[in-house]
């Protein structure tokens, strides 16, 4: 998936490439609508691109009546041979139709609510943020630092295969 002209607000492109026969496509979007809506997780207490996460994207039908699933989407690495999927959601929406989303982390007991979701816009939503997200990042940072020899500088790699009697 490509985006043309202004990064995130800009409407989606798509590239398809096929290994069999070379033959490569690229789909132009050149509408002027903003009739979708764009999600980008970023992990802590999981991973980084949040494989494994599932945002359901909700239409408002009214006071009294059941909200009406409008879109479901786990964000996933790859789908097939030499494939990668993209870190970003893309739903289409209706403009001047009211949407809420939940979202499920795969590492978290607990689902996020956003309310008032609006076609055109950009979302970027952070697993964990503030003291929380802080601590996380430097517990991994400290056991990433002990448990792999590649993140240690020279100058204090611990051998471990000396035995110290």
């Amino acid at each position: 998936m490509l985006n043309r002209g202004n990064g995130w607000f800009s409407d989606p492109d798509f590239y398809v490439a096929n290994y069999i026969n070379g033959n490569s496509k690229l789909f132009l979007n050149i509408t002027e609508r903003k009739t979708f809506v764009k999600f980008k997780l970023y992990g802590v207490r999981s991973n980084r691109d949040e494989i494994g996460a599932k945002v359901l994207l909700y239409k408002e039908t009214g006071d009294k009546l059941e909200p009406v699933l409008a879109g479901l989407r786990e964000m996933t690495a790859g789908s097939g041979y030499g494939s990668i999927s993209a870190k970003e959601m893309i739903f289409g929406v209706g403009k001047g139709t009211k949407y809420y989303e939940l979202i499920k982390f795969p590492s978290s007991p607990d689902t996020l609510r956003i309310d008032q979701v609006v076609a055109g816009t950009k979302y970027e939503i952070n697993e964990l943020t503030g003291f929380s997200a802080f601590i996380t990042e430097t517990r991994d940072t400290i056991v990433r630092f002990f448990a792999n020899r590649e993140y240690q500088p020279e100058i204090i790699k611990i051998d471990y295969s000396l035995s110290y009697q």
